[in-house]
């Protein structure tokens, strides 16, 4: 639909208001949009369960699997009292960094 050359709306002639509709034209008839929602911190805990792939007690160390990766731990990173694991044991386990900053388990506890 076009409108004659006369017609004005607030002193704006015909080839203005064009302009002016396309530029707020869409958004007639709708509420301004809200700004996004902060992300909320996850609040399932942060543990992972395992199982204990491979552990050498003369060495101190060993492997969890979980899903597809496996996680080096320490036998510092367990809890106090876990002294000995055997393969295929289920444990559970946070996730945590190396000097090198690779992905290696800590906290890690028998699964209940």
């Amino acid at each position: 639909m076009s409108y004659p050359a006369a017609i004005t709306w607030q002193g704006l002639k015909g080839e203005e208001m064009v302009e002016v509709h396309s530029l707020i034209g869409p958004s007639l008839g709708k509420s301004p949009v809200a700004p996004p929602k902060p992300k909320r911190e996850k609040t399932k805990s942060s543990r992972r369960q395992g199982r204990v792939k491979m552990y050498l007690a003369e060495k101190g160390y060993g492997f969890i699997r979980s899903g597809k990766a496996d996680y080096f731990f320490h036998a510092s990173a367990a809890e106090p009292g876990l002294t000995y694991l055997m393969s295929g044991e289920r444990v559970t386990f946070e996730v945590g960094e190396d000097k090198q900053g690779r992905p290696i388990a800590v906290k890690v506890a028998l699964a209940s």
